[in-house]
């Protein structure tokens, strides 16, 4: 690799019609997969990727959390460049931010995330040494410092909207509900008068308090203001996750 940092490289993001909605604006949803899939190509690049660190040691990243910043518009078959850096780690847990310019050169989407190993067969956060002693990556400084892993809801007065059984199409190859699924859940949970905001949300928050597996009966609830939306998923009584759009 020599001297060269993570964010010298740069990716290009061409997508078409699929990720944005009827109003020809990105889903929630969309921001997820976009952040994570260039993560994922960025890291093969510094021995850090999913598929290599399966092979070799059974585990995989999962997202502890993400917050996207909405920064500029993005428009249907534009393609963007994205630049992806580690901002640290500490205690297992590794900080991964994502910049995503339009092709004017302007800044369109701004991430913070928080990562850690997962032992794919003991279903449990990695305890060994050996999958991170192989990795190159480079700490560099965080757009968005102060970043959480936990957000805690018992201040909002939640509204239980419906349940869910998680299906075999939600699954990804770490053997749990795939990360834009949780966008998928906020969009749907959304009044359909603050899908017709999402042009005025200012920033996206996901936090993943537990893991949801294929048949898990999943509780969704919501508060819904002016001001932001936030929906949880419960699975026998126990939070798993929370999603939140804020409006500016």
């Amino acid at each position: 690799m020599g001297d060269r940092k993570e964010s010298d490289y740069e990716y290009r993001v061409p997508f078409g019609t699929s990720l944005f909605n009827g109003e020809g604006l990105l889903r929630p949803d969309a921001y997820l997969r976009m952040a994570t899939d260039v993560a994922d190509q960025h890291v093969r690049s510094f021995n850090a990727n999913n598929g290599m660190l399966m092979e070799q040691f059974g585990v995989a990243w999962v997202l502890l959390s993400m917050e996207i910043h909405r920064l500029s518009p993005v428009r249907q078959n534009e393609t963007l460049t994205a630049k992806t850096w580690c901002t640290g780690w500490r205690h297992g847990m590794f900080g991964r931010d994502v910049l995503f310019r339009n092709e004017a050169g302007e800044a369109a989407i701004g991430v913070g995330s928080m990562w850690t190993l997962f032992d794919v067969n003991a279903r449990e956060i990695y305890k060994g040494e050996e999958a991170y002693e192989v990795m190159d990556l480079r700490e560099e400084p965080s757009l968005y410092p102060g970043k959480k892993a936990r957000f805690k809801t018992r201040k909002y007065d939640l509204a239980e909207m419906e349940t869910r059984i998680m299906q075999p199409s939600m699954i990804d190859a770490s053997g749990h509900v795939n990360n834009s699924r949780y966008g998928e859940f906020l969009y749907d949970m959304m009044s359909a008068g603050a899908r017709d905001r999402l042009a005025d949300v200012d920033r996206y928050e996901f936090f993943f308090h537990g893991e949801l597996s294929e048949g898990d009966s999943v509780t969704l609830s919501r508060f819904e203001s002016d001001e932001e939306v936030l929906v949880t998923g419960s699975k026998a009584a126990q939070e798993a996750f929370v999603a939140r759009a804020v409006f500016r």
